[in-house]
């Protein structure tokens, strides 16, 4: 066996594939002779076990959602708040709700509010903004 290149004292276990005769892989002519060729074999092959063969199936089922609703307001219960700025409160939250398997009561999540008028301020500006942009 031939030395592994760099290492001369260590030598390989098994045979090189590369050392031996190469085959040469079957060419087919053109595209339209490999397409014929392929479906050829397509049609002619039978699945060896019937757990993999192809029945269609009339009914049609529903997917299972496996997720939970949503969360609503009223799942949340405030413990409480971690900060406020211009636009808003973040407010610490733990979930109540246990109505569903998927659900970990107790689940802590940062809620950010946002007071309504300081949305329809930045409505109001983007409006001016726009048009602006319109009349140039």
């Amino acid at each position: 066996m031939p030395p592994i290149r760099g290492r001369p004292h260590l030598t390989r276990n098994r045979p090189d594939p590369m050392d031996g005769p190469q085959q040469r892989l079957p060419r087919f002519g053109n595209i339209e002779k490999g397409v014929v060729e392929g479906m050829k074999y397509k049609g002619s092959y039978r699945p060896s076990s019937p757990e993999f063969a192809y029945e269609p199936d009339n009914t049609i089922r529903q997917p299972v959602d496996p997720r939970a609703p949503p969360l609503k307001l009223s799942d949340l219960e405030c413990i409480k708040s971690l900060g406020s700025g211009i636009s808003g409160e973040v407010l610490l939250v733990r979930t109540r709700r246990e109505a569903h398997p998927l659900d970990k009561p107790g689940s802590l999540f940062a809620v950010k509010f946002i007071s309504r008028r300081m949305v329809r301020h930045t409505e109001q500006v983007s409006d001016v903004y726009a048009l602006f942009d319109t009349i140039g």
